[in-house]
């Protein structure tokens, strides 16, 4: 097997456990594999501010791709995707159609929705936490017209409905629009970003940027998300809390999120 030089890891339902802490364990087998020049990246499709804040809890040298592809660093640079314009507004002119999606459109700094404040979706209550050059800012409870004049930068777009026929039918009328790519996370919810970006494009970018092969890249995962970047590494690893799909896609099976999956496997095939 080629020595491996790059390991990324999705965040939700891999690194992280039900608490989003990272175990003692985890950090200690990442600071290990930092400490043999084996560079970190947390890949997720959290927003920036959450997925730095992990990466700082690790390790200074842990780099980050976020919001599925649309946000992600190159050493001392930190690159953006985001929608165009009047892509946003064909995406507003459908979602107001569908009385029951909740829409949160995100950027780097700021967040705009239609929805009251909500803490599973929303950041500005753990600013606190977060460095201070990442620390965000939510409007909320605005009309879909109020989004169409104010949200802008927007990386990424979660929608969700907790009927997930009623989603099916947003999400088909969504997908109608040109130069968005809609990724699936659960089934009652779905993230849209710009043409072409997800984190398969995000990390064949950094990939090149650090001259590293495929063969040289370990991925860990856990959902249909992650397949974007199974398909750029040479290594691939699911969780075993993943769907049947995404273990049978991957070179390796580990133990669950809450089991310390990443450290038994980076203990048994890397250190």
């Amino acid at each position: 097997m080629p020595e491996i030089r790059l390991i990324g890891l999705d965040l939700d339902g891999t690194l992280l456990r039900r608490d989003n802490s990272v175990s003692d364990e985890n950090i200690s087998a990442l600071q290990e594999c930092i400490k043999q020049n084996i560079q970190i990246y947390l890949i997720s499709g959290r927003p920036y501010c959450f997925t730095r804040m992990i990466a700082e809890k690790i390790h200074p040298s842990v780099r980050v791709i976020s919001s599925n592809g649309a946000i992600y660093e190159i050493g001392t640079k930190c690159i953006m995707h985001t929608i165009e314009p009047h892509v946003l507004y064909q995406i507003i002119d459908v979602l107001k159609e569908h009385a029951h999606a909740r829409a949160f459109f995100k950027g780097k700094h700021e967040f705009f929705t239609h929805e009251p404040y909500d803490e599973r979706f929303l950041y500005d209550h753990i600013n606190n936490q977060l460095p201070a050059d990442v620390q965000v800012t939510s409007f909320t409870g605005m009309s879909w017209e109020e989004l169409k004049h104010h949200a802008h930068d927007i990386a990424k777009i979660l929608v969700y409905d907790m009927q997930t026929d009623r989603l099916l039918k947003a999400r088909k009328q969504i997908e109608c629009i040109e130069n968005i790519t809609v990724t699936d996370y659960q089934p009652i919810s779905f993230d849209i970003t710009a043409g072409g970006v997800h984190k398969g494009n995000a990390i064949k970018a950094v990939l090149q940027s650090l001259h590293l092969k495929k063969e040289e890249f370990m991925a860990f995962g856990d959902a249909m998300n992650d397949l974007p970047m199974f398909a750029e590494a040479g290594l691939t690893v699911a969780m075993a809390n993943a769907a049947e799909e995404i273990q049978a896609s991957c070179d390796i099976v580990t133990a669950d999120y809450m089991d310390d999956g990443v450290a038994k496997a980076i203990q048994r095939y890397i250190l």
